[in-house]
């Protein structure tokens, strides 16, 4: 009919078998990339952001890391397992902290990367 008024008749649609083959790639490709960036926004909401202890006086930052040091070698004895929690928080802290020795990483990395509860 579009032929008879001088109309070009549009493209013929491709066969039935090769959209559905088109519509399932698209599918595909829309489906990994909700899942990649579902992936990185999970890593990014569960990394903690590193705190700022550079801004914190020296003898602030010096007293804190003192403390988050004794807590790391109180959790190192039997008795620290009733506190991991706290000693993994402790750990990840101590970590950002430039007074952060090797005894200090030592210390911390029996804590960090185990899970949590």
């Amino acid at each position: 009919m579009a032929e008879l008024i001088g109309v070009e008749s549009p493209e013929p649609l491709p066969p039935r078998a090769q959209r559905q083959r088109t519509n399932w790639r698209h599918r595909l490709g829309v489906a990994v990339l909700v899942l990649v960036a579902g992936s990185v926004l999970l890593f990014v909401m569960r990394s903690p952001p590193a705190p700022n202890l550079d801004r914190l006086p020296a003898s602030t930052r010096g007293a804190l890391y003192q403390r988050v040091l004794a807590d790391l070698e109180l959790c190192a004895t039997p008795a620290g397992g009733d506190f991991g929690d706290h000693c993994r928080h402790q750990a990840e802290l101590a970590q950002h902290f430039p007074e952060c020795d090797a005894v200090c990483r030592e210390l911390a990395s029996r804590w960090v990367g185990q899970p949590t509860r």
